[in-house]
């Protein structure tokens, strides 16, 4: 991505102590090169505090959301890598021109969110075609 845009994303559970989830991000930092170290020293991986919340979760921290996010695809292999079995975590972006990317994260799969405007529940270019089959006699 040589773009700008602004990243969103769900807590992820982990079966992870605090503490090993630190070193687990730190030793990730430093198996990389300089470029990609630099490009994921943006994100932070912080446990979630709140009373409320599970104990085991945790989420992706950035001074600034909006950001170029270079070595997006190291951070979706991370958590797939360190995420709890059987949970899954979103993480989207978005761009000033309206473009809209994501992935749905397991535990070692990465499945890419595809996004599709619908008209009433159909994707539209099914629904333009439907409605040219019909009204293909009216002329």
């Amino acid at each position: 991505m040589g773009h700008y845009s602004t990243m969103k994303a769900t807590d992820f559970r982990s079966n992870l102590s605090e503490a090993e989830m630190q070193e687990a991000w730190e030793g990730y930092l430093q198996s990389h090169d300089e470029h990609n170290k630099y490009s994921l020293e943006i994100y932070e991986i912080l446990k979630v505090h709140e009373k409320e919340k599970i104990d085991d979760e945790y989420y992706i921290h950035m001074d600034d959301y909006l950001a170029k996010h270079s070595a997006y695809e190291l951070l979706l292999k991370f958590i797939s890598n360190v995420i709890k079995p059987g949970t899954h975590c979103v993480i989207e972006f978005y761009d000033g021109d309206d473009e809209r990317w994501g992935w749905l994260i397991y535990q070692n799969e990465l499945h890419d969110i595809e996004y599709t405007t619908m008209v009433n529940g159909m994707p539209i270019y099914d629904f333009i075609e439907k409605k040219r089959e019909i009204h293909a006699g009216d002329s």
